[in-house]
């Protein structure tokens, strides 16, 4: 009489499948997450770099037309009202981001170059401290 069921080895086989689709499952939800956190931060930045932009027009007479850049400090941007807040959370950490945006007028195209500075950038941690 033969005896029904699941050998040993088929059950480790299955066992191994489904450890080997886990992984996978992981994996790809990981890099969605990493995707998703990457466009959270772009969107943040082009919202910070739209509120800047607005009080460059509001406030031209604070902003250098020389090719030389202005900095702003997010709280600036907080304080007339061209950002909210919660706009300045890092997604990833859920931290109040620091940092500035650099305002330069390019004389060639006449138009403002517009870019959000993190202060972590040890590269404009000064220019960020004496930011208006």
């Amino acid at each position: 009489m033969k005896e029904k069921g699941f050998t040993l080895i088929e059950l480790v086989a299955v066992l191994f499948i489904m450890g080997l689709l886990g992984i996978m499952i992981v994996k790809n939800v990981n890099k969605l997450l990493n995707e998703q956190k990457t466009s959270l931060h772009n969107q943040q930045y082009i919202k910070i770099e739209d509120a800047a932009e607005s009080w460059a027009v509001k406030n031209l007479n604070k902003i250098a037309n020389d090719g030389t850049v202005t900095y702003v400090n997010l709280s600036t941007l907080i304080d007339d009202e061209f950002l909210e807040q919660s706009t300045v959370i890092d997604p990833a950490n859920k931290q109040v981001l620091n940092g500035c945006v650099a305002i330069k007028y390019e004389i060639e195209y006449h138009n403002y170059d517009i870019t959000f500075i993190n202060i972590d950038d040890k590269n404009y941690h000064n220019e960020c401290n004496q930011a208006i």
